[in-house]
């Protein structure tokens, strides 16, 4: 059986910031970018139709400053929760501070905290504690993070 994953989403009716306004639209997606937008276009029996009526239509958000808490304080955040949370808010991209426990200063630890965020859907970065003790090797660490 073929794979019937239709490759173009139509969000229509939706309004975006456009031009220092809010305006009625409809967004053609391919491949998960933006390929057309337009104030109407022709539904397709190929496209996956999403209707926005009355909502508004935005780019994903960042925020870079969560406290997902993991490794050590999970009781009070994790990064599932804490992920799903942010994608359900419209946030495509956090960045995780580094106070857990231990502490989020070496490369670690920071290691540990990559491989737990890459079980999660969203896209992600880490602040890292920069202290007298780990200064010297800050330059391996970041290396570690391309």
């Amino acid at each position: 059986m073929k794979n019937s994953k239709k490759i173009y989403k139509l969000i229509k009716n939706g309004n975006i910031f456009q031009n220092g306004k809010l305006l009625k639209k409809d967004l053609l997606i391919k491949d998960d970018k933006i390929f057309k937008i337009k104030d109407t276009i022709a539904d397709n029996p190929a496209y996956e139709i999403i209707d926005a009526s009355d909502c508004i239509v935005s780019y994903g958000f960042i925020d870079p400053h969560v406290h997902f808490r993991t490794p050590g304080n999970e009781d009070k955040e994790d990064w599932e929760n804490g992920s799903n949370a942010a994608i359900n808010g419209g946030f495509t991209y956090v960045i995780d501070m580094p106070n857990t426990k231990p502490i989020t200063d070496n490369y670690d630890i920071l290691h540990i905290k990559n491989k737990i965020a890459g079980n999660t859907n969203i896209n992600f970065g880490f602040h890292i504690g920069l202290t007298a003790g780990n200064l010297d090797k800050i330059g391996r660490i970041r290396n570690a993070c391309k």
